[in-house]
C-alpha cells in the first residue's frame, strides 16, 4: 500500500504507460488488501446525495470505523420465497435458454437474451416473440450481455462482442443502436430515464485503465470512477468486476463481485462510505477466477444488488457449500495439473444467500439462504433463477420475496 498520495500519479502513470504498450500483465496480486474494518467513510462526502445523509449512523463514523450489526434483531426466516408463474417452454420458438441476462419490460413481460435473440415472455409465462439475431447488423448480436428497461419502457441490450447499445421500443422495433467503448461491460444500472447509465466495465483505453465504474452519457462515457485513491494497483479483470445499482434517492451502490465490500458513491463519482464483511468466502487466487486445483478453496461471489426506497441493500450471493468437496472428482489437465470438477452435475456447489442491509445504520436486518439458484433481482423483493427437469431442460422461476415479520 502507497502511503504518500503523492507517489500515486506516478506509478498510475507507469501502468498507463505499460497498459498502451501492451506489457500489462494480465492477472497481478489485489491491489486492496482484506480489512479488518467492516465500513470506512471517504474524506470527501461534499456531493453526499442520500437523503437525510447527516442522519444516517455509518456517515457519522469519518474518522473511526463501524460494523454491519448482525444482532438478535437479524431475521433468518423473514424472506421466504414465493412462486410466481413459472416460465416452461421445452421445445419450439420459446425454448427457455438459460442467460444471466435478463430483465422485465414496462408491460411485465420477461426478456432472457444470448446472441441468437432476447426472448420475450408474456407475465402469464406465455412466449411472445424473439427479439433480434445472430449477427452484425441492426438488431443482431454477437454475444449477450447485460440489458434494462428504462423508465420509458425501452429495453436496452449490450452486445459483449460489437461493443454495441441496442435499443428496443416496447413494440419490438429498433430506436437506435450506439456504438460503445471497447471492452466488456459485466453490469449496469439506468440512471434517470435511461440516456446515463452507470456501468461497470473494463474499457480498453489509457485513461480509463482500473477504473471499474462509468457513466455513459447516449452511449459515450463522459466519467470514470472508483479506483482506489490511496492505493498502487493495476487492472485485472475478476479485480475489476462489481454489481451496480442506482438507489431510487440517486446514489449510486457497488459491489465488488469477489470480495463482500459495498461502496455508495455520489452522481458525482465521489466515493462516500465503504461498508466491508471480511473473510466470508475464500476469493479466488489473485483475484480471477480459474480452474480449481486440488488445494484450492472454492470462492463464492456477489451475484446481484438492488437498492429500495427504505435505502435498504437487497445483496444476493452465491456461497460455496460447507459440503462442496463431497462433489468432486480430480482430473489431470494436459500440462500434468490436478483440476477438480464436479461428479455431479446436478449437486451444485454453491448455495443463493440474500440479505438486507440497513445502509443508514449498517445493521444486518434480515439473512436467508437457498438450495435454488437465484440468478438474480428484478428488483427488490422480486428474483429470478433456474431449475432444471427431464434431461436438464432449464425453466425460468420467478419468485416474490418479501421481508416480513418474524
Amino acid at each position: 500500500m502507497i502511503g504518500s498520495g503523492a507517489r500515486v500519479p506516478a506509478l498510475y502513470s507507469a501502468a498507463k504507460y505499460l497498459f498502451a504498450r501492451g506489457r500489462l500483465a494480465p492477472a497481478i496480486q489485489r491491489y486492496w488488501p482484506v480489512f479488518a474494518v467492516i465500513c470506512v467513510m471517504s474524506c470527501d462526502s461534499s456531493n453526499a446525495t442520500p437523503a437525510r445523509w447527516p442522519d444516517w449512523r455509518l456517515a457519522a463514523t469519518s474518522s473511526g470505523t463501524s460494523e454491519i450489526l448482525r444482532d438478535d434483531g437479524t431475521c433468518t426466516s423473514c424472506l421466504a420465497l414465493q412462486p410466481r408463474p413459472l416460465i416452461d417452454h421445452r421445445t419450439g420458438p420459446g425454448l427457455v435458454d438459460e442467460s444471466q441476462f435478463v430483465t422485465v419490460d414496462s408491460s411485465g413481460r420477461v426478456w432472457a437474451g444470448n446472441s441468437a435473440g432476447h426472448k420475450v415472455y408474456a407475465p402469464d409465462g406465455d412466449y411472445v416473440a424473439t427479439v433480434g439475431r445472430t449477427g452484425d447488423g441492426p438488431m443482431e448480436f454477437r454475444a449477450g450481455g447485460p440489458l434494462f428497461t428504462d423508465a420509458t419502457g425501452r429495453v436496452h441490450i449490450i452486445d459483449q462482442i460489437s461493443f454495441r447499445e441496442t435499443i428496443v421500443g416496447a413494440d419490438f422495433r429498433l430506436v437506435e443502436t450506439r456504438q460503445l467503448p471497447v471492452g466488456p461491460v459485466y453490469d449496469l444500472a439506468p440512471v434517470g430515464e435511461g440516456q446515463r447509465v452507470l456501468v461497470n466495465a473494463a474499457f480498453l483505453d489509457a485513461d480509463q485503465i482500473g477504473k471499474p465504474l462509468h457513466i455513459l452519457d447516449s452511449g459515450r462515457v463522459v466519467a470514470s470512477f472508483g479506483a482506489p485513491n490511496d492505493t498502487a494497483f493495476l487492472a485485472s479483470t475478476g479485480l475489476l468486476r462489481r454489481r451496480v445499482a442506482v438507489a431510487p434517492s440517486g446514489y449510486f451502490v457497488v459491489a465488488k463481485q469477489y470480495e463482500y465490500e459495498l461502496e455508495l458513491y455520489s452522481v458525482a463519482g465521489a466515493r462516500l462510505l465503504r461498508i466491508v464483511r471480511p473473510n466470508v468466502w475464500p476469493s479466488p487466487p489473485g483475484g480471477e477466477p480459474k480452474a480449481l486445483a486440488v488445494d484450492d478453496e472454492l470462492w463464492g461471489f456477489v451475484q446481484d444488488v438492488v437498492v429500495d426506497t427504505l435505502d435498504r441493500a437487497w445483496v444476493l450471493s452465491w456461497e460455496p457449500r460447507k459440503e462442496w468437496r463431497n462433489n468432486v472428482s480430480v482430473r489431470e489437465a494436459p500440462d500434468g495439473q490436478k483440476i477438480v470438477m464436479p461428479r455431479d452435475q446436478a449437486i451444485p456447489w454453491r448455495r443463493s444467500r440474500v440479505e438486507v442491509i440497513d445502509l443508514r445504520s449498517g445493521r444486518l436486518i434480515a439473512e436467508q439462504t437457498y438450495d435454488v439458484m437465484l440468478w438474480g433481482f428484478f428488483g427488490p423483493s422480486e428474483m429470478y433463477g433456474y431449475q432444471y427437469v427431464g434431461e436438464g431442460e432449464p425453466q425460468l422461476a420467478r419468485f416474490h420475496l418479501p421481508l416480513t415479520a418474524r
